[in-house]
């Protein structure tokens, strides 16, 4: 994460990457390949940041994603993560405190 730091962005191939990315605070162009990428990035509030690598003019697709996000949409991104997190970290952590509450 701290290696990611200081990038302004990140182009990334597959669904993990750009989870690493958002959480370093690095806003990430997700590149989909299967519709889990448009889930994950639908779901976080960024769909603008996904694309499809079977658009037509793949190139002019990722230089306009880049445009947006060296833009106003930097900080978007992160802010949308952000509040995604706060969203699903308690349902995240929920099932493993019941079971070791459970186990207690």
């Amino acid at each position: 994460m701290a290696a990611l730091a200081p990038c302004r962005f990140t182009i990334n191939y597959k669904l993990h990457p750009n989870i690493v990315s958002l959480a370093a605070g690095v806003p990430s162009i997700a590149l989909a390949y299967r519709f889990k990428v448009f889930d994950l990035m639908a779901s976080l509030d960024l769909k603008e940041f996904a694309v499809s690598l079977g658009a037509p003019d793949l190139r002019a697709e990722i230089e306009e994603r880049i445009r947006l996000v060296e833009g106003d949409g930097r900080a978007a991104a992160i802010a949308k993560y952000r509040a995604a997190a706060q969203r699903y970290k308690p349902m995240l952590e929920r099932p493993f405190k019941e079971l070791f509450l459970a186990s207690s």
